[in-house]
């Protein structure tokens, strides 16, 4: 009855609102990673849904690194600095999850998630102008990773799950979903 709708509304010019996935637009790591995205964000132009995959330019090391340090070279400029761990300090519960990264903390999640979240937020920016004005959805995927690092050393914990999610919000960027690494190692199995 679907197909019968869409091909009798192209027979009468009519334009119908359906959409269609643009599953896994990859930001991959180097110079182009950013803008062979948006030459995929151009294909699917017409699409509905977005999935913005950044997990490839996440920092897994940073969970491991000095906060401290991570910060100061992630955010440079000390009142940008100064607004962002005030914001992230608030104290908030979450469901049942109490979020008050300390400052290492804040620091390693700023270290591992800063420039994939800068990556949304210019591809968002994209999707805008190429959609003008006509509404979409968009998730964000954090669930895969590199070939060089085991699925069990890249799972997202609370903290960063919040992180992620406050960090859009405070950034203007409406996520409809989030796909967050919870231990399925895909093409493997189940767990």
């Amino acid at each position: 009855l679907w197909v019968a709708g869409v091909l009798d509304a192209l027979r009468h010019g009519v334009v119908l609102p359906y959409g269609a996935d643009a599953d896994h637009i990859q930001v991959k790591r180097g110079a182009d990673g950013l803008a062979r995205a948006k030459r995929m964000l151009d294909a699917t132009r017409y699409y509905s849904f977005y999935t913005l995959d950044v997990s490839d330019v996440l920092d897994y090391g940073a969970m491991t690194a000095d906060g401290a340090g991570l910060l100061d070279a992630r955010l440079p400029a000390p009142h940008g600095r100064r607004e962002i761990v005030a914001f992230h300090q608030q104290p908030r519960r979450v469901g049942g999850y109490e979020y008050r990264p300390d400052a290492a903390t804040l620091g390693r999640l700023v270290g591992k998630y800063w420039a994939a979240l800068d990556a949304v937020g210019a591809m968002y920016e994209y999707i805008l102008g190429l959609k003008a004005g006509w509404p979409f959805d968009l998730e964000l995927s954090i669930d895969e990773h590199p070939n060089e690092v085991p699925t069990f050393d890249c799972l997202t914990s609370e903290t960063e799950l919040v992180f992620v999610l406050l960090e859009e919000q405070r950034r203007g960027i409406p996520l409809s979903h989030v796909a967050h690494n919870f231990s399925v190692e895909k093409g493997t199995d189940y767990r």
